[in-house]
């Protein structure tokens, strides 16, 4: 008796036949083997003869070894090679993107590694294997916290360590802060809510500037008029009661943090802007701005001096501009609270801004320490720079230079262009110009007089506005943007605004 099963198609398989002797030879030998005896015949003599016979590759089921569930698993856990394999084909389709790379490599490798912890969890023979699982885990960890530590991603910050739903700062409280509503600060100061806090000698004075939609208020804090001793109660009293003189209504409250540790809480109403700055400098200052070294090893400084008066002069502070590319500064202003404020360019990223350009013109402000208070690039997509930075009545902040490419998708202009942007004290760019004749130009200079109105002053190679003679080669220029003007005929607060000719 043959059995033939068929399949039309070129994947048909092949012809199966059963050997009927199989079934004489069992049902002889039946009687007198018993059950045992009979089972284990067939299994060993006949039936395993019989597939011999037609394909010794073909394996009978009852022959096949019992599998475990987590055999597989245990391959993948303890095979050789990195946890993140790069060169992991499944890795590699991803269009030649690195972060997505990454990412994925680290994906895959955390995915074994919690096969690893499913394993160990749930199998019962994983404790017989605990040592080795123990070490495996720990390697495993320490190539997955070195391949992160390593990783720089422009819009994903990867951190090693436990995940946490909050974290409190042992930072001491900052010296300028800026926090707008709705927002509660918390910043730790003492150990002992009696004693005095350590390093305040009575002399301190700072700014608090209150900004609300109608008006602006800058109340002065004299750490001298503190009663008491200046621990976090007494300071926190004599700040309210100024506040209130004021009618303000944040407050700076006393919090406690755990048993061993005071602070201050700034809580904020939902109306108002709250900055903390240094009182005026009335010290007589210089500030030097400048560049290190050069071509992709340069970086730009702005150093202050004071105590001019000496022998030596003070050097107050020197702070860097240092990104991994090739760096510059070009030019230094001080408002009337005493911040700094300096230009340049830059080929990296700066303080969290991604450059998009080969260089980029960067804004920065310092408080009267020398410390980092914000940073701001100008945007550009092809090539920018810095030259001159001026500080209005308002305290708000204008720069001048030059950009190659346009400032915004409507903007128009020659090759290198002109552009002046104005920044308000907090950062927000207010707006921006960007001039366009059709040959280089650039602008040099800029400073503003009482009215607000601004003076732009720069070199060109064509003409550079209308009614204007140009005599060839290459020429100075000084164009004034009327405040009126810009205020109600061509506002764009937005960054990167529409261009208009600097005429």
């Amino acid at each position: 008796m043959a059995i033939t099963p068929t399949l039309a198609g070129n994947n048909a398989p092949q012809m199966a036949t059963f050997d009927h002797n199989v079934l004489g030879a069992f049902y002889s030998s039946g009687v007198s083997l018993g059950l045992t005896g009979h089972a284990s015949k067939i299994q060993d003599e006949l039936l395993n003869g019989s597939f011999a016979k037609v394909d010794p590759a073909i394996i009978p089921p009852w022959t096949i070894p019992e599998s475990r569930p987590y055999d597989e698993m245990l391959q993948r856990i303890f095979s050789s090679g990195p946890l993140i394999d790069l060169s992991d084909p499944r890795v590699n389709n991803t269009a030649g993107d690195d972060q997505y790379k990454n990412l994925f490599g680290l994906f895959t490798g955390l995915t074994k590694l919690r096969e690893m912890a499913t394993y160990a969890e749930e199998d019962s023979g994983a404790s017989t294997r605990a040592t080795i699982l123990q070490q495996r885990f720990e390697g495993y960890l320490g190539e997955v916290k070195e391949f992160v530590t390593g990783l720089a991603f422009e819009d994903t910050t990867l951190l090693y360590g436990l995940k946490t739903s909050s974290m409190t700062s042992t930072l001491s409280f900052p010296k300028d802060p800026t926090y707008t509503t709705p927002f509660h600060y918390s910043a730790q100061v003492s150990e002992v809510r009696d004693d005095a806090i350590a390093g305040l000698t009575g002399t301190e004075t700072f700014d608090i500037t209150v900004v609300n939609s109608v008006e602006t208020k800058v109340i002065n804090i004299d750490l001298s008029n503190v009663s008491g001793d200046l621990n976090v109660d007494n300071i926190s009293t004599y700040i309210n009661s100024e506040l209130s003189a004021e009618s303000v209504t944040s407050r700076v409250n006393v919090e406690r943090f755990n048993e061993n540790s005071y602070g201050f809480h700034l809580n904020l109403n939902d109306t108002e802007t709250v900055t903390f700055g240094n009182a005026s400098d009335e010290t007589p200052s210089i500030y030097i701005t400048g560049t290190n070294n050069v071509g992709d090893y340069s970086s730009g400084f702005t150093t202050k001096f004071d105590d001019l008066g000496a022998t030596d002069p003070n050097k107050a502070f020197r702070s860097e501009v240092e990104t991994p590319e090739a760096d510059s500064a070009r030019a230094v202003a001080v408002d009337s609270q005493g911040y700094v404020y300096s230009v340049g360019a830059t080929a990296g990223d700066l303080d969290g801004f991604a450059n998009q350009a080969t260089n980029d013109a960067y804004l920065r402000k310092y408080d009267g320490a020398g410390e980092l208070v914000w940073s701001r690039l100008l945007g550009a997509t092809d090539d920018a720079n810095g030259f001159s930075v001026t500080v209005d009545a308002n305290d708000d902040i204008i720069i001048a230079g030059t950009v190659q490419g346009n400032l915004s998708a409507t903007s128009y202009g020659g090759n290198y262009d002109s552009f002046v942007t104005k920044f308000d004290g907090t950062g927000a760019e207010q707006w921006t110009r960007q001039a366009a004749p059709y040959a280089n130009d650039s602008a040099l200079a800029v400073t503003t007089d009482a009215s607000g109105n601004v003076f732009v002053a720069g070199q060109t190679y064509s003409e550079i506005g209308t009614g204007v003679t140009y005599a060839g080669s290459s020429d100075g220029y000084l164009t004034k943007l009327e405040r009126f003007r810009i205020i109600l005929g061509h506002s764009h607060p937005r960054r990167r605004s529409s261009s208009i000719p600097l005429v």
